[in-house]
């Protein structure tokens, strides 16, 4: 199994559903009153891409918004499908999922690490909290569409997605076995 691989190298503490990655590091579901904190997040993540150039939103204050809103609105209808990254009290980065009970189908969403935290596996590890939660759910296929971004596409394959579309977009698919 995947997660498998990923998980030897944390803590699950199942009393209490918390999630530890390295000494430092906390994953949790998140809390409503840290919705605001996650779309600030979110849209400072993408201001630079993960090689440091500024992207198109950094310049374009209504994409900035989108983004916010896009986040804001999720958080609030689905806050049980969203994982925070903590570290020293402070939400580092996020993941987001959502479930399709009658298809048994998983997807991974949105997710987002600061670009101060990034190359530190935080990625992996919300995405390998996501992953897990699915097939705590029933879900026999996950899933997850991404753009062209060889860090992306570095998490996805790590934690066992497997390339199946190829475009102007990259689209991964990953399955659970029963």
């Amino acid at each position: 199994m995947v997660i498998a691989k990923v998980i030897a190298s944390t803590h699950l503490d199942f009393r209490s559903k918390k999630y530890f990655w390295g000494n430092d590091m906390l994953i949790r579901k998140a809390k409503a009153d840290e919705i605001e904190r996650i779309c600030s997040v979110d849209v400072a993540a993408f201001l630079n891409s993960p090689y440091g150039e500024k992207t198109h939103m950094a310049e374009n204050k209504e994409s900035q918004q989108k983004r916010w809103d896009n986040a804001k609105r999720f958080c609030q209808e689905h806050l049980d499908w969203v994982y925070v990254a903590i570290e020293d009290d402070n939400i580092v980065g996020f993941a987001t999922l959502e479930y399709q009970p009658q298809q048994q189908t998983g997807r991974v969403q949105n997710n987002a690490v600061l670009p101060e935290y990034r190359c530190r596996g935080i990625s992996t590890a919300l995405v390998s909290r996501v992953l897990e939660e699915l097939k705590n759910l029933g879900a026999k296929r996950i899933n997850v569409h991404t753009k062209f971004v060889p860090a992306a596409r570095r998490v996805y394959e790590k934690v066992g997605f497997s390339l199946s579309q190829k475009d102007e977009d990259y689209y991964y698919e990953g399955r659970w076995i029963p």
